[in-house]
């Protein structure tokens, strides 16, 4: 393709998209990041576009054709992954907060009827949800976006910042080691309030938001919960994850599929650490992530919420109570206890706890 012919096309899809980020433009024109970034600039000498990190944004819109709808074109097969996933978490008769995002919209089409209230700043789920007397629906205030089909300003925060949720389900524009970004201005502080209002805060991300930064920091990883993920790159988040707690022997995972006819998911429950054949038979393997699995179980796969937490409050009692393998013995030393030692342990907290 000539490179006039390449910048024009670029220029037509960023006049479609508003935002989009360097890769998103090599995967549409066909060609490498790097040529890319070469018609940016040139792009940008022109005064059309801008460019921002790691991506580029059109300055001055030919059209007010709808932003969402041109988004919700990209990686339809990974968001409806992703939306079945993210509803499978969410337990029924939870109030839950549902960010502005096309990924969250796919989330919203498969909640069904579990959930009690919704409160959103999205046009197209408080749509969505508008037609049904099972849901209450909260929209915020504020001023519509039109292009993004969302409410945003000072009332759109103060909504937020007054509300509470169980559930707060989010999207982010990237993902990196450092947390969460986002690339509309008009949004950040919108969602930081919706952090803050809820018990739990889920973020629904695909692949091609990975190892990007765009222009807004939204969050660092203390204030998430999980991370829903398309398969390839949630593997590898999951094993970097546990790492976060000191040790593979710490995290549980489940692989959840579509829904069978009760409503539940298939699932696959396991830690994220493999079988250690290298220590087996040695005493040495930490229990805790196969354990919480199991808690994990309970709470998708049988609906025994309240069980499973008390699983995972047993756990907790445990590890506060200084008990610890030998993968997390610290500097200050110690006597770590064997794998039948902990889930003893645990299981005399969970016996305590009745």
């Amino acid at each position: 393709m000539h490179p006039e012919e390449r910048r024009a096309k670029i220029e037509a899809y960023l006049q479609a998209a508003e935002f989009a980020s360097l890769e998103e433009l090599a995967q549409h024109v066909g060609a490498s990041v790097s040529t890319v970034r070469r018609d940016v600039a040139e792009l940008e000498e022109g005064k059309s576009i801008r460019r921002t990190h790691g991506g580029a944004r059109i300055l001055q819109p030919k059209t007010d054709e709808f932003v969402f709808n041109v988004r919700d074109t990209h990686q339809v097969p990974e968001k409806e992954s992703i939306g079945e996933a993210c509803a499978a978490l969410i337990e029924p008769g939870q109030n839950v907060i549902i960010d502005s995002g096309t990924t969250c919209f796919h989330v919203a089409k498969h909640l069904g009827e579990k959930v009690a209230q919704v409160i959103t700043n999205s046009l197209p789920v408080a749509h969505l949800f508008s037609g049904s007397n099972r849901h209450e629906v909260h929209v915020s205030g504020g001023v519509i976006y039109p292009r993004l089909g969302t409410l945003v300003g000072p009332d759109a925060v103060a909504t937020f910042s007054r509300m509470h949720a169980d559930v707060a389900i989010l999207s982010g524009s990237g993902i990196a080691e450092d947390g969460i970004y986002n690339s509309h201005a008009l949004i950040v502080d919108i969602q930081r309030a919706m952090i803050a209002g809820a018990a739990k805060v889920i973020f629904c991300i695909d692949g091609t938001k990975f190892e990007r930064r765009s222009t807004f920091f939204l969050c660092d990883f203390a204030k998430v919960d999980v991370v829903v993920t398309d398969n390839l790159f949630g593997d590898l988040l999951s094993d970097a994850a546990a790492m976060l707690t000191g040790s593979l022997g710490m995290l549980p995972s489940a692989s959840l599929g579509l829904p069978m006819a009760n409503g539940r998911p298939k699932a696959l429950y396991e830690p994220v650490h493999g079988s250690a054949p290298d220590i087996a038979g040695q005493g040495k393997a930490n229990p805790i992530a196969c354990i919480l699995s199991f808690a994990m179980a309970l709470r998708y796969s049988f609906g025994m919420g309240e069980d499973a937490t008390r699983v995972e409050k047993a756990v907790e009692k445990v590890l506060a109570d200084g008990v610890r393998t030998a993968d997390l013995m610290g500097p200050e030393g110690g006597t770590p206890v064997s794998t039948t030692q902990m889930g003893d342990a645990i299981i005399a907290a969970l016996d305590a706890s009745l």
